[in-house]
């Protein structure tokens, strides 16, 4: 059974079904109840620890570094996902978001760009600011 099936079928259970409802909303409706998380994307992986996250949350001050979150996401959930990266900070905590999507960096607070180019010739403090 799919998360979002799940969502459905444990309706009556309210603290699974608001779970079920993070996992979600974070893009990860399409996963098979008891997938092994050794067979999900780096992606995956991170938005799963968004919606534990979001739906257990922690009292401690917590930093999130995410690496390209959004790869592999269709626009309305990369729109979903930067929602839940701001309930986080809204939260008290911090999240430093490393991405190249162009909707991500625009929802950014401060960007920091590295460069010029990649490997050897990258590493370099290109700009940074806030965005807009």
């Amino acid at each position: 059974m799919r998360v979002d099936e799940a969502r459905e079928f444990f309706s009556e259970f309210s603290r699974l079904r608001s779970i079920l409802e993070v996992c979600c909303s974070v893009g990860l409706g399409y996963l098979q109840l008891g997938q092994s998380t050794s067979s999900f994307s780096g992606g995956e992986n991170q938005r799963a620890r968004i919606a534990a996250e979001l739906a257990l949350p922690s009292t401690e001050h917590t930093l999130y570094v995410l690496d390209e979150p959004t790869g592999g996401l269709h626009a309305y959930d990369v729109q979903r996902l930067i929602k839940h990266l701001r309930e986080l900070v809204l939260l008290k905590h911090s999240v430093i978001v490393l991405e190249h999507h162009s909707d991500v960096l625009t929802a950014c607070d401060w960007v920091l760009e590295l460069g010029p180019d990649a490997a050897a010739n990258g590493g370099q403090i290109v700009s940074a600011g806030v965005v807009g």
